[in-house]
């Protein structure tokens, strides 16, 4: 009986390790994640393009700052940039010497190469 308890323990630990469903997109193929660290398309990246569903690209950083207006010191100015590459953007652009330090509570990945 006890044996019979523990594989089906054991089962259910499994099959919860290996649920596959995403939370941000469906589009899947285009996310891999390697040592850790997804990779994401620049494909991927330009369908969230509003500031409803906004990534953006800061120095090879995948970031998304859907939401993030409210809290952005320039407001929603960045929004143009969404599902694009803000690089060039970001470096012309005033920002606090914090900023960069940020992206870690935003990025999600590592833009592909």
């Amino acid at each position: 009986m006890k044996t019979l308890i523990l594989l089906l323990i054991l089962g259910l630990i499994v099959a919860g390790c290996t649920n596959t469903t995403t939370t941000q997109s469906n589009v899947q193929e285009n996310v891999s994640a390697t040592a850790g660290q997804k990779t994401i398309t620049f494909a991927e990246v330009s369908k969230h393009n509003s500031e409803q569903d906004c990534w953006v690209i800061i120095k090879g950083n995948v970031l998304n700052l859907t939401g993030f207006a409210s809290k952005h010191a320039g407001g929603a100015a960045y929004v143009p940039y969404c599902g694009k590459d803000a690089t060039e953007a970001f470096v012309n652009k005033p920002h606090s010497e914090k900023a960069e330090s940020y992206f870690t509570y935003f990025m999600i990945g590592k833009l592909q190469n």
